[in-house]
Order: structure tokens, then C-alpha cells, then sequence
């Protein structure tokens, strides 16, 4: 059952930067929202799992169109504490 777990997180953390595009072009969600929502759903995975997968995510969130414009940095300091 736990092994299951690891994979499902490790699946979220895998796909959830790919659907980012999408939520920021149909407007689901305003920037400042989705950032805390990633920073909260980030933060709830223990620091000793899945650390490689976690900070490909952090990575991949990093380099999606949520931080393409100039004033967008500063939504990434709750990740940084991640």
C-alpha cells in the first residue's frame, strides 16, 4: 500500500508542471493562487521523499510560462523553503 502511495505522488510530481499552461491560458486560476496551491501541494511531500522527483518539479514549475513574465519571480520563494 505505501509503495503505491510513492508512485501516485511521484506521478503527480511528474505531470502536474505539464498541466500549468493550460490552467494559466484558460484562466482557471490567477497566477498568485496556482503558485500557493503548487508551494502547498510541494510542501505536504516529506522532505526525504521522492527528493529527486520533487526537485525536477520545482524545476519544470521554474521554467513554465507561471514564471515567464518579469514580475513572476516572487512567486518563488514559497518553493524556495521547500
Amino acid at each position: 500500500m505505501l509503495f503505491l502511495l510513492y508512485v501516485l505522488q511521484g506521478a503527480a510530481l511528474k505531470y502536474i508542471p505539464t498541466v500549468i499552461p493550460d490552467i494559466l491560458n484558460e484562466r482557471v486560476l490567477p497566477k498568485n493562487e496556482l503558485a500557493r496551491l503548487l508551494v502547498d501541494f510541494l510542501s505536504n511531500i516529506p522532505r526525504d521523499r521522492l527528493a529527486n522527483q520533487k526537485l525536477i518539479c520545482i524545476q519544470d514549475i521554474v521554467n513554465s510560462p507561471l514564471f515567464s513574465h518579469g514580475g513572476s519571480y516572487g512567486l518563488g520563494f514559497g518553493l524556495y523553503q521547500i
